[in-house]
């Protein structure tokens, strides 16, 4: 097996567009899907295009790495990264050479001495988990993924008894709360 791990450029787009839409991939990289997904999350202003990479395996794309650089006010900023390598080369060695690669990119940057570094996966994910903790990461934190469908929410159904008010009503948050425990008697 002969890996090699380069710089992302703009002639790649189409390789990186098939390896996220692919269907070992698509699920947990949801978010650069649909018309010009890809395109939206390659322009987002915290992705530090220079430290995208891919990976190949005997010339076969079979992952990437993507590094975001999060700034915060008052602190250093935070760099979470996040790789996806195709079913058919997990297990391989690809993500942990993509995620040293993108380690190594991170050191590069002017970030200060607290930054806070963090990988990341959208799904539960046990790979990306023993990877992480092969990297020497520990858990930090649970994301969670909500949606509703597009279009307008829907209205509030309010328990009987209950008024709804509106910001110009004088229903105070303490009568709502009494309303409501009045409701469920």
């Amino acid at each position: 097996m002969n890996l090699s791990i380069r710089p992302w450029t703009p002639a790649d787009l189409e390789t990186l567009r098939a390896l996220v839409t692919g269907p070992s991939l698509a699920p947990s990289f949801d978010k650069f899907q649909g018309t010009h997904g890809l395109e939206h999350k390659l322009h987002d202003e915290i992705l530090a295009k220079p430290g995208l990479q891919l990976a190949f395996v005997d010339g076969e794309p079979a992952g990437f790495g993507v590094p975001w650089v999060i700034p915060r006010e008052g602190r250093s900023p935070m760099v979470m990264l996040r790789v996806g390598v195709t079913e058919r080369f997990r297990r391989a060695g690809v993500g942990t050479a993509l995620a040293h690669e993108l380690l190594a990119f991170v050191r590069t940057l002017p970030l200060g001495d607290a930054a806070e570094i963090a990988g990341s996966a959208w799904t539960p994910n046990p790979a990306a988990s023993a990877l992480a903790a092969k990297l020497g990461f520990v858990h930090d934190r649970w994301f969670w993924l909500m949606q509703r469908p597009r279009g307008g929410a829907q209205e509030p159904v309010w328990p009987a008894g209950v008024p709804a008010g509106t910001d110009n009503e004088p229903v105070t948050p303490t009568s709502k709360v009494a309303s409501m425990h009045d409701a469920r008697r």
